[in-house]
């Protein structure tokens, strides 16, 4: 008799496989969460945010923030390429682009977090832009004085 094998049809089955292969493939699972990101895991010592999705594109489709995600985590890997690591479960493969140029440091997630935070804290105001960078108008309103 041949042996019955589990195919995932939604992100909650893709949940439940990695839940149950996640030790084996070196993931220790710190928190699970219901929204996003999916995953609070220890991989190698580090912490990582990780979101799962039955495909990849579905990551993109739900417009998920790459920024607050270190790892996908999905039974079928089908774009060309991702910009963040991911886990197809239905080979056990880690797809990571090819990076070019020096590695990456040891806290590139905190530094990536780091980074979107300052662009977003950095974003121009809703007032009127005279061409004049915010400091230089601010000086020749108060040099009127």
């Amino acid at each position: 008799m041949k042996e019955m094998t589990f195919v995932p049809r939604s992100e909650l089955n893709v949940r439940e496989i990695f839940a149950q292969r996640s030790e084996r493939l070196g993931y220790r699972i710190i928190e699970s969460r219901a929204a996003f990101p999916d995953y609070l895991l220890e991989h190698e010592g580090e912490r990582l945010l990780a979101e799962a999705e039955f495909r990849t594109s579905n990551f993109l489709y739900h417009r998920h923030d790459l920024a607050r995600c270190d790892l996908i985590i999905v039974w079928e890997h089908d774009l060309p390429s991702m910009p963040l690591p991911v886990l197809e479960l239905k080979t056990n493969a880690l797809h990571a682009q090819k990076r070019r140029g020096r590695p990456p440091l040891a806290t590139s997630s905190t530094l990536r977090r780091a980074f979107w935070a300052r662009r977003r804290a950095s974003k121009p105001s809703a007032e009127p832009s005279t061409g004049e960078p915010s400091s230089l108008q601010s000086t020749d309103s108060h040099g009127a004085d």
